[in-house]
């Protein structure tokens, strides 16, 4: 039992660095999601990776996300922002070990680069710790766990 506790203080105490190594961060896939045609691979190269399905993906920065505040991207086939300039795109985050969701009050806008229109969402982290991201466009929805590093 002492040994529990201690662990459990351990844990409590332990600096950022030390939580994102216990935060169950989602990894790449494998094999690597690839998005429907025409799409093409994640736009950031190395520093991030797809996750989703084809009727919705998200880009996930490598783990640990430094700082409170970050830019995610999300698609889905037939998206265009010169006709949807604010996507219905509802995102939710809530703490890994918490039961608090919170709705991001912020409204979806969207980017355009490398040919390809994309959802854009910024999200700011109300603190450092391990995050579940679930976003949902009408009846799709994908969720990951980052994890955030002040």
């Amino acid at each position: 039992m002492r040994a529990v506790v201690a662990w459990l203080l351990v844990i409590a105490a332990a600096p950022a660095s030390f939580a994102a190594d216990i935060c169950p961060a989602t990894p790449p896939p494998v094999p690597a999601f690839a998005p429907p045609a025409p799409y093409g691979p994640a736009p950031f190269g190395e520093q991030a990776f797809l996750v989703g399905s084809a009727d919705l993906w998200v880009s996930v920065m490598r783990q640990p996300w430094r700082g409170l505040r970050h830019k995610i991207f999300w698609w889905r086939p037939g998206f265009n922002g010169t006709t949807e300039a604010h996507p219905n795109l509802t995102l939710t985050i809530r703490p890994v070990n918490g039961s608090v969701t919170t709705s991001v009050e912020r409204l979806a806008t969207n980017a355009h680069f490398g040919g390809e229109w994309s959802m854009l969402v910024m999200v700011d982290f109300p603190e450092p710790g391990c995050w579940e991201v679930k976003g949902t466009y009408g009846d799709h929805s994908v969720s990951f766990v980052a994890s955030v590093a002040p």
